[in-house]
C-alpha cells in the first residue's frame, strides 16, 4: 500500500513538473520546483476587444499568463484583416481574430506566422454573431432575404463578417450583390443603426445584444447556420516561433487553462464569475448589461473544423480576393497547442 501511494506521488509530481516546464515555470537555474517561473520577453497580444477574447481575458485575470512567465499586453485592433501586418512587423507577437484574406495572401507569399489553436467555435447553435435588422425595417416585415439595395456594415471587406453576412443573404434567398456594405467598426455600427444610415449589420458580442436590448435592431439570423464550426484563432507570428518557442508553448497552455476555466464556469452555473472578467476587459462594464448577451462556446481542446474555414477560402477564391485554397497544413501548427494539451492532460492524472 504505501509503495502503490508513493508511486501515485511521484507520478503526480512528474507530471505537475512536466508542466511547469512546458509552460516556462520550472527553475531557470538548479532545475528544482518551487523557484521563480521563467522570464520571457514582453508579449503583445492584438484583440479585437470582444466577448470572442474571453480566453484571454480569463488568462490575464486568473494569472494562468503570469505563472506561466508571460507578461502579456492586449493590443486593441478593429479587424482581424489589421493583424498580419502588425505580427509581421513585430508590433505584437500574437493575435486573435477570424480567418481573412489578409492573413490567406500572407501565407501564399510565403509569410510563415502560424495559427496554433481556436480560442472559440461557432456551434450550430450559436445566434450571435449574426445579422441585425434595423427594427422599424424588421418590424414592416424585412429580413436577411429582403435586404436588396440596403446598407449592411461590415467590420471589413473579404473579412468572416462579409462572408458570414452574404451567406445569411443567399440562404434566405436574396441576392448578396444587390445589397451595398458600409465599413465600420462595432462601436460605430451601434450608432449608424440608430441614427439610420445603415439598415442591417453583421455584429458581434457584446453589441448585438446591446441592439437588440435596446430596440435598435432584430436578430434575424445568426452564424450557427451559416457557418458552424468556423473559428476565432490565436496566431503566433514567426519571429517568436523561432527566437522562443518556450514562450509560444507556455502562451498555448495558458490559453487552454482558461478554455476549461470558461467551460467549466457556464457548465456549473458560474456564468457570473465570466461575466465578471467581461466586465473588467470589455467597454460594457455594468454585469447587468451582460445579462442577455450570447457568450461564445468553445472546444477545450483549441482544435477547430477546418472544412469550414476551407469553406470560406473557397468564397474568398470566387471572388478573385485569395488565388487558391490552402490547405491547413501549411498555415497551421499545432506543435504547440498538442504539447501543452498533453501536459495539462498529465498534470491531471
Amino acid at each position: 500500500m504505501i509503495k502503490a501511494l508513493l508511486g501515485m506521488r511521484l507520478g503526480a509530481m512528474t507530471a505537475a513538473l512536466t508542466l511547469l516546464a512546458l509552460t516556462g515555470c520550472a527553475s531557470t537555474g538548479s532545475g528544482e520546483a518551487g523557484s521563480e517561473p521563467k522570464k520571457h520577453e514582453k508579449i503583445k497580444v492584438a484583440s479585437l476587444s470582444a466577448a470572442a477574447d474571453v480566453p484571454l481575458y480569463i488568462a490575464l485575470e486568473n494569472g494562468y499568463f503570469t505563472e506561466a512567465g508571460l507578461d502579456v499586453e492586449l493590443v486593441p485592433v478593429k479587424s482581424s484583416a489589421d493583424i498580419p501586418a502588425l505580427l509581421v512587423s513585430g508590433g505584437v507577437q500574437f493575435g486573435t481574430g477570424q480567418p481573412n484574406a489578409t492573413f490567406f495572401n500572407a501565407a501564399a507569399s510565403g509569410i510563415k506566422d502560424p495559427v496554433i489553436m481556436a480560442t472559440n467555435v461557432y456551434s450550430p447553435d450559436t445566434k450571435v454573431p449574426g445579422l441585425v435588422v434595423r427594427k422599424d425595417l424588421a418590424d414592416a416585415g424585412k429580413g436577411p432575404g429582403d435586404l436588396a439595395g440596403a446598407n449592411l456594415a461590415i467590420v471589413g471587406p473579404s473579412t468572416s463578417s462579409e462572408y458570414f453576412a452574404k451567406s445569411a443573404i443567399k440562404e434566405a434567398g436574396g441576392d448578396p450583390a444587390a445589397t451595398q456594405y458600409a465599413v465600420m467598426g462595432l462601436p460605430d455600427m451601434l450608432s449608424a443603426l440608430s441614427n439610420n444610415k445603415v439598415d442591417a449589420a453583421w455584429m458581434f458580442e457584446p453589441l448585438a445584444s446591446v441592439a437588440v436590448s435596446k430596440g435598435i435592431a432584430v436578430n434575424a439570423t445568426g452564424v450557427g447556420k451559416v457557418a458552424a464550426g468556423f473559428p476565432t484563432w490565436l496566431q503566433a507570428s514567426e519571429k517568436i516561433v523561432k527566437s522562443d518557442p518556450e514562450a509560444v508553448t507556455a502562451f498555448a497552455a495558458a490559453t487552454l487553462r482558461a478554455l476549461e476555466f470558461y467551460d467549466d464556469a457556464l457548465a456549473n452555473g458560474k456564468r457570473d464569475d465570466v461575466v465578471k472578467i467581461l466586465t473588467k476587459y470589455t467597454s460594457m462594464t455594468e454585469a447587468a448589461d451582460w445579462a442577455k448577451v450570447e457568450l461564445p462556446t468553445v472546444k477545450t481542446d483549441g482544435l477547430f473544423d477546418e472544412k469550414a474555414v476551407d469553406a470560406f477560402q473557397e468564397y474568398l477564391v470566387a471572388g478573385k480576393v485569395t488565388e487558391k485554397v490552402i490547405p491547413s497544413g501549411e498555415y497551421v501548427d499545432d506543435t504547440f497547442r498538442a504539447k501543452a494539451r498533453a501536459a495539462l492532460n498529465d498534470s491531471k492524472k
